[in-house]
C-alpha cells in the first residue's frame, strides 16, 4: 500500500542558517568578507512503497567565503560543502 506514504524524492524537511560579516580592515576602503551557510535537507525515500533501504538519511553541508573587497573589486576564496559530506543525489529503486 502506498496510502499514507511519504512522496518520493521529497525531503521531509529543508532548513538553512547563515551569517555574513563585512569588517573595514583600514580608512581606504579595504573589508574583509566572510560567509557562512548551514544546509540541512531531511531525509527522502527513492519509491513509493517506502521500502526498506530506500531511504536518505538527512545530509547537512556547509558552504563558506572569505575574501577581501573595496569598491572597486572582490577577490575572494569558496568552498561549496566544505566537509566533503558523500550523500546520494539520486538512486533507482528496482522490485
Amino acid at each position: 500500500a502506498i496510502i499514507g506514504n511519504k512522496i518520493p524524492l521529497a525531503a521531509e524537511y529543508n532548513g538553512t542558517a547563515g551569517f555574513q560579516l563585512n569588517q573595514p580592515l583600514n580608512g581606504d576602503g579595504l573589508e574583509l568578507v566572510a560567509r557562512g551557510e548551514y544546509n540541512r535537507t531531511g531525509p527522502i525515500f527513492y519509491d513509493q512503497r517506502n521500502s526498506e533501504n530506500t531511504d536518505r538519511k538527512p545530509i547537512d553541508i556547509v558552504n563558506a567565503r572569505l575574501g577581501l573587497a573595496t569598491d572597486r573589486w572582490e577577490l575572494t576564496l569558496w568552498s561549496r560543502n566544505l566537509f566533503n559530506e558523500r550523500y546520494n543525489a539520486d538512486a533507482v529503486v528496482i522490485l
